[in-house]
């Protein structure tokens, strides 16, 4: 198991237990409460285009880079002496603790990504990583494609799988009519086509 799975682990009791979600707790461990306690481990998935996950990774580097740059402004700040009344010093403290925040962020999600453009997505079914076209009961059509949050922007077209409209069309297929519960109440949308996006 991965940092971010240790990080999210939880004891549960048998009968909670699933098959391959859990497994017995040692007595060595911590949260050991005898025999019948399990752990349970959740790594949320995150799903990145190729280049989602490269435009990431160069954020990532660049964070990395003022990062070492605040160390050195914190350094300088300090040697000036009383620490209370330096606005430079709790400035770059400040702004420190938002970088590591997102570096942290970035870390787990690149840890735990899974590459759409590498997934094997069924042909006709709604899954991330393909572009639907949907029609409304008033014959008003639009076209998304389904990503994950990260790259998420309706604007764009690009609908998350986590969004109402995204969870309520996925696993259907082409030709499928499906009512979708919408934050302004339920709809029907009609699949006319779905392909693969990349």
């Amino acid at each position: 198991m991965g940092p971010i799975a240790d990080r999210t682990r939880r004891a549960i009791s048998r009968e909670q237990a699933k098959p391959g979600q859990a497994r017995r707790l040692s007595e060595d461990e911590p949260g050991w409460r005898g025999d019948n306690f399990y752990i349970i481990f959740t790594m949320p998935d995150t799903y990145l285009t190729r280049a989602g996950h490269e435009k990431l990774t160069l954020e990532l580097k660049a964070l990395m880079k003022q990062k070492t740059q605040l160390s050195l402004d914190i350094g300088e700040a300090r040697e000036k002496g009383d620490l209370k009344e330096n606005a430079e010093y709790h400035s770059a403290k400040e702004k420190m603790g938002e970088v590591m925040g997102r570096i942290g962020k970035i870390q787990d999600k690149l840890q735990s990504a899974k590459i759409i453009d590498e997934m094997d997505i069924p042909k006709d079914t709604v899954a991330i990583g393909t572009t639907v076209s949907i029609e409304d009961s008033d014959g008003e059509t639009v076209e998304y494609s389904l990503v994950g949050e990260d790259e998420s922007d309706p604007a764009e077209g690009r609908i998350s799988v986590q969004s109402p409209l995204g969870s309520g069309l996925l696993g259907r297929k082409s030709k499928e009519t499906v009512e979708v519960q919408l934050p302004a109440g339920p709809r029907s949308f009609k699949i006319l086509k779905v392909v693969r996006t990349a």
